[in-house]
């Protein structure tokens, strides 16, 4: 495995680097507790947290697929939890939910040790 596994891009110059690390964790963790904790997420809150997310990527420079081979690394083990769910009722909604919202705080966690 290389070095630079996991923080290939976290010594960029842009404003998204170069801002306080508590700032990058508070948000970070505002954007995992509120995903976590929201009962049933609306549309509303998927389009401002997916638009939050692409945001904090483009201004920090971090490439799409950079993105997307770090969530499919992980990716198996939150559909793991998730089928789970299929076998309770209400199996599809909770596994879309689970999926979802682990997805969400995957892809955070991932972005803020990118910067």
């Amino acid at each position: 495995m290389r070095r630079d596994f996991l923080d290939r891009y976290s010594r960029q110059d842009t404003p998204i680097h170069r801002a306080p690390a508590p700032l990058k964790i508070a948000v970070a963790l505002a954007v995992v507790g509120l995903t976590v904790a929201m009962p049933v997420p609306t549309g509303p809150f998927w389009l401002a947290a997916a638009g939050l997310l692409a945001g904090v990527a483009a201004a920090g420079r971090i490439p799409a697929g950079y993105l997307a081979k770090r969530l499919l690394w992980f990716e198996p083990f939150i559909i793991c939890v998730a089928l789970a769910a299929l076998f309770q009722p209400g199996g599809g909604e909770r596994f879309i939910l689970i999926f979802a919202k682990s997805t969400v705080s995957l892809l955070t966690m991932v972005l803020l040790a990118s910067t």
